[in-house]
């Protein structure tokens, strides 16, 4: 009996620990969204590049941690508009450009809240 209670409560740790981990890092992404705005902004597209390459590789971290069908298909969407600003970005800067951008980090920045929040 008490072997499998401590079975139990150390499973639900290392769900609980690893979704609090995930949760982390798309609370991490809603600045990252935040900073990739304000970078293009001031035109410095290699450091935006960065943010961007850095938020990739947060969503495929949580993608392939996560099990939730919602999440998954958020995560899509979310690639999508990351895929987006990729293309907007490497344009010469404008004032149409940088309204996208800020479409696109709005939503990036609304998804991460909402994985935050789920997990």
């Amino acid at each position: 009996m008490k072997k499998g209670l401590f079975s139990i409560i150390l499973c639900s740790t290392t769900l609980f620990g690893g979704g609090a981990q995930l949760a982390k890092l798309a609370t991490k992404h809603v600045t990252i969204t935040q900073k990739i705005v304000q970078e293009y902004r001031h035109k410095n597209s290699a450091t935006v590049m960065t943010l961007i390459h850095e938020l990739e590789s947060g969503q495929k971290q949580i993608a392939s941690n996560v099990d939730n069908r919602e999440i998954k298909n958020l995560l899509k969407y979310l690639n999508l508009c990351v895929s987006d600003m990729k293309k907007v970005v490497k344009k010469p800067y404008s004032n149409r450009n940088i309204n996208i951008v800020s479409n696109l980090s709005a939503s990036l920045k609304e998804g991460n809240y909402y994985i935050a929040k789920a997990l």
